[in-house]
């Protein structure tokens, strides 16, 4: 029996890397962007920091978003960076997040209104912006911010397990 289980279990996480593999998710860069001021290794053991000098999301490293929670609602939080954001001067940040999916029709994900935060790395801070993501289904999903109207980031994540 635990034979059994030790098959099924790689036989799922095989499926779930090949369903991955179809999405084609963004996965951090061999060289991860480091925020200004920030972060001597860019990132945590879950995630990196990935996009450009402007604009950047902490993102996890295998490109797939998990759900949290008892009822695997797909919800999370996705931290974001603008070079030169100063969250004491900009309380209420002009970053626009929106989601779609990719692989079939799906209901609208909720967005909760963007709130600002600290990332911490030893003694560094960084000021970012947090958004609350909370995805209806599982599947193939496109995350697009955009900063002040002029600077946009698209990430594409694998939502579910």
């Amino acid at each position: 029996m635990k034979g059994t289980w030790v098959v099924t279990s790689l036989i799922v996480q095989l499926v779930a890397s090949t369903v991955t593999l179809a999405c084609d998710v963004t996965l951090p860069a061999h060289r991860p962007v480091v925020p200004d001021g920030a972060f001597g290794g860019g990132g945590s053991a879950s995630g990196q920091w990935y996009g450009s000098r402007s604009l950047a999301a902490l993102i996890p490293n295998n490109g797939q978003w998990r759900g949290r929670g008892g009822k695997r609602d797909y919800s999370g939080k996705l931290s974001w960076w603008y070079s030169g954001f100063d969250s004491s001067q900009n309380p209420h940040p002009d970053l626009v997040v929106s989601a779609k999916r990719l692989d079939g029709p799906a209901e609208t994900v909720r967005v909760t209104r963007v709130r600002v935060g600290s990332k911490f790395s030893g003694n560094d801070e960084l000021d970012s912006m947090q958004v609350s993501l909370s995805f209806p289904a599982s599947g193939c999903w496109e995350v697009k911010g955009t900063y002040d109207g002029t600077e946009t980031l698209k990430l594409v994540f694998w939502v579910g397990d």
